[in-house]
Parts: structure tokens; sequence; C-alpha cells
């Protein structure tokens, strides 16, 4: 969950649209491995891993799943930039390190960055701060550095932070894109996927949600701060599968009127976790 509060709080900053799968039955080897060819601009994995692979627990814990780095490439994983808080995964030294194969070998990867040992990045808040600030991948790599060892490095901060690496072009500035999606054939349509959109954004008085729930069970839609509080419930719900369409009228759940600004508005459903950056404006 703290990756998800990570995704929340400041991936969102970034990209107006993300996906959080978190979930312990959701986060499987092979779920990872279908999400690889998803599209995504960025994929940040939280794993247990090694220079090979990954590892995820399933079953509520109580078995694993391993994904290896010969499965990424048949995998068409197509994700531009990896983000691998996963031990060892760039351990530049080991063949086929999954770091390099992410970054270097798929037709579409430009740069990942992890450890080189069992260490790994903790400042992601500032990290993500900084690319939404609209600089490169390697600048913002630097300035989280910087940022950590302002008063120096004891030992607890050499242990995560000495061993990660980048890997890649570090000059390349994300752009985030959206992903619109056409479905034929509509008659007796059944989602396969969890899917949200909101229109008008920017929006005045009201924002109208459209989402597809892919799976019977209990569907939470919320709005949140920049800081990551909940600020309004719209729905909390059991949904049969299927598609939806709400409205919030920007108040808070007091029902007073929001201040002008951004917000978050996130979707869960059966472990995965949608979000999406609203702008109210008075």
């Amino acid at each position: 969950e703290w990756g998800n509060d990570i995704a929340t709080e400041n991936i969102s900053q970034m990209y107006s649209e993300y996906i959080s799968i978190y979930d312990i039955n959701q986060t499987s080897a092979v779920n990872y491995k279908n999400q690889l060819d998803e599209n995504y601009s960025l994929i940040h994995l939280w794993a247990h891993s090694w220079s090979g692979g990954h590892s995820f627990k399933i079953e509520n814990g109580n078995l694993i799943e391993w994904f290896y780095n010969y499965e990424i490439v048949p995998a068409h994983a197509n994700a531009n930039f990896y983000v691998l808080f996963a031990c060892g995964n760039s351990r530049y030294t080991d063949d086929n390190y999954c770091g390099g194969v992410y970054a270097l070998l798929t037709e579409s990867g430009i740069n990942s960055f992890g450890s080189t040992h069992s260490g790994g990045m903790l400042e992601f808040p500032y990290f993500y701060k900084s690319l939404a600030e609209g600089i490169s991948f390697g600048k913002a790599f630097l300035k989280t550095y910087q940022y950590v060892g302002k008063n120096g490095f004891d030992d607890e901060t050499c242990h995560w932070y000495y061993g990660l690496t980048f890997n890649g072009d570090p000059f390349i500035v994300p752009m985030p894109s959206e992903i619109i999606e056409t479905v034929a054939n509509e008659e007796k349509y059944l989602p396969q996927r969890l899917t949200l959109c909101n229109y008008p954004n920017p929006f005045n008085t009201q924002t109208n949600f459209e989402f597809e729930i892919f799976k019977l069970g209990r569907v939470k839609l919320c709005i949140y701060n920049l800081i990551g509080k909940e600020i309004s419930v719209i729905c909390n719900n059991g949904l049969e599968q299927g598609k939806y369409n709400l409205k919030w009228d920007g108040t808070d759940a007091s029902g007073h009127y929001l201040s002008s600004g951004i917000y978050i508005c996130q979707l869960q459903n059966d472990g995965i976790c949608l979000s999406k950056k609203l702008l109210l404006v008075k």
C-alpha cells in the first residue's frame, strides 16, 4: 500500500491518469507479465527481486510466483521508463540484468533506474515532484541524490542509496499521455478492465464520471486533495460488471464547496486502483 500512497500523492502530479495495483492477490507474476504490453509511459515496480527477475507473493502471501528476465522481451514490454524498487535489479555486472533489459533491449525502453544490491530509493515523493517540474529523468535522479545527501550520508542512508544506478538515456523529459480506447460491437459488452474518464475537465459547477467495472464487487469512487487526504466519497457500494455514470458537484463530505485547484479522483475495484487528475475552476 506504500506504493499506492506514492501513486496517489506523487505520481499523480506528473500523470493525469495512472493505474495502481497493490492487492496481494492481484500483484502476481502472471498479472505483471500481462500488464507489460499495456502501453504505459512509466512502470514503477515494488517487488522482491534479484538481477535476473522478480518474485510475487500470491494466495494471501502463502505462495510465490516468479518472473524472469528472459520473459521481458517476449512479453512485449512497451513502457518507456521503469522505476525499480527491486533489490539487485540493476546489477550490471550480471549478464542480462533486468534493469538493462527493460531500458536497452525492449523496443520502447528508454531508461530505468534501480539498485545494484539490496537498497533502493526511498525519496520517491521528491523524485516525482522534481519530474513534475518538467526536468529530465537524469536531472530528477541527481536532484534527489543531492536532496538526500544535503546533510551527509549516515550508515543507514548509505545502505539504501549507495548502489543506485541509472540505465539508458538520462536526458529525456517524460511527456504524459492518455490512452483512448474504442469498443466495437457493444451489444452484450462486458468490460474486461477498469476504466475511468470525466467531463468536462476543467469544470466549474459539476463534472461527470464515466467508468467501467470489470468484476462484480465493492467499488469506491472518491476524491483526494494533492496531499492525499480523502475529501469526498462519491460511491462506496457493491456493483455488478458494467458501465456507470456518476456526477460530482465539487463539494466535500460536509457539503461545502471546494476552492479552485487540482484534485485527484480515484476508482478502486477488486484490488486495482485507477486515478485521474481534475481541475476545479471557480
